[in-house]
């Protein structure tokens, strides 16, 4: 292309003064001034070789970025384990790597488990009454839903008797069968009239509601005990020189991700608040499991887990955070100091 070709298109338009004094003069302007434009846009076949090779330049710079990032990254991952203490918490694990040793130990205990799953069993319950408020008139007797239900129930009654085994405190052993015995009641009320509804659901949330929230504050109690215990043990394996520099990965699932419990636990003990992203972490990251079902059952979870909590516990966000960790606070704020 020439230069005086370059300095033509190059040069800024000067668009006309367009008056309305007449239809057809303005169309007639506008197609004048169009035509330069439509005619730069046809690309000789020299121009579009030269636009490939322009984009295959900026493919090779990207690639350039990504290796030259890469290789910088592992210098920084290196030291990670080695000289760097390096935690990595979740999924019920504390595991410490540090000098080619690696140290893991469980955060969970068999009463944790039990009170936790106490709770899951109580909403499962308050939900396959849900299901059952949601089929079609007139009501199927025979519907699976009933059979859901009448497991739930079952499984309430063999909870009830192995209690006094399980390990937990008599209150807790207490506060326990009178919530089974609230959710054994519920459940038989529906199984025999083969009929639930919202408000009945709603009513019988707010009867266990307490009794699910105490499970959950013990439950909290219980694992911040086994974490900061975890904890310590893991940090007389660090030198006071390492410990300035010691950095911790929280996992966690998406829903749990506000008041994680481990999260608050971390951000006590290395005096720092986490934020959202990147962005607002420093010593701390949090990372969370992938979604089996991908996105679009991440987005139903989301919808899903907003009415549920709204429903059972009057707090549609009761189910957008931890929610051992949202009882976890007064307990951490208790725990010596580590350092």
């Amino acid at each position: 292309m020439s230069r005086s070709a370059v300095a033509r298109y190059a040069a800024p338009m000067k668009m006309p003064i367009v008056r309305p004094t007449s239809l057809f003069r303005f169309v007639i302007l506008a197609l004048i001034t169009a035509a330069p434009l439509a005619c730069h846009n046809v690309q000789s076949p020299k121009g579009a070789h030269e636009a490939s090779e322009t984009q295959a330049a900026a493919n090779r710079g990207n690639t350039h970025f990504h290796e030259v990032y890469d290789a910088f990254l592992a210098s920084f991952k290196q030291p990670l384990g080695a000289q760097r203490p390096f935690i990595n918490a979740g999924g019920g694990k504390l595991t410490l790597r540090f000098q080619g040793a690696e140290t893991t130990l469980t955060t969970t205990t068999a009463n944790y488990t039990t009170m936790k799953a106490l709770a899951h069993l109580t909403v499962a319950a308050l939900t396959s009454e849900l299901a059952i408020a949601e089929l079609p008139q007139p009501v199927d007797p025979n519907d699976e839903a009933f059979v859901v239900v009448q497991e739930i129930r079952d499984t309430t009654i063999r909870l009830e008797k192995g209690l006094h085994a399980s390990g937990l405190s008599p209150r807790m052993v207490a506060i326990e069968r009178n919530m089974l015995a609230s959710v054994r009641a519920f459940l038989n009320e529906t199984l025999d009239q083969k009929h639930a509804d919202r408000p009945s659901i709603r009513r019988q949330a707010e009867a266990v509601r307490q009794a699910i929230i105490g499970n959950l504050r013990e439950a909290a109690r219980e694992h911040v005990n086994q974490l900061d215990a975890a904890m310590r043990e893991l940090r007389a394996k660090i030198p006071a020189v390492a410990w300035p520099n010691t950095v911790v990965a929280v996992t966690t699932a998406r829903q749990a991700r506000a008041k994680s419990l481990d999260v608050l636990y971390f951000e006590r003990l290395f005096h720092e608040q986490v934020g959202v992203g990147a962005l607002g972490e420093n010593r701390i990251i949090v990372l969370e499991f992938p979604v089996a079902g991908g996105a679009e059952h991440a987005m139903a979870a989301h919808l899903f887990d907003q009415e549920l909590g709204g429903l059972l516990f009057g707090d549609r966000d009761f189910l957008q955070s931890d929610v051992v960790g949202r009882y976890a606070q007064p307990f951490i704020d208790k725990l010596a100091p580590l350092e």
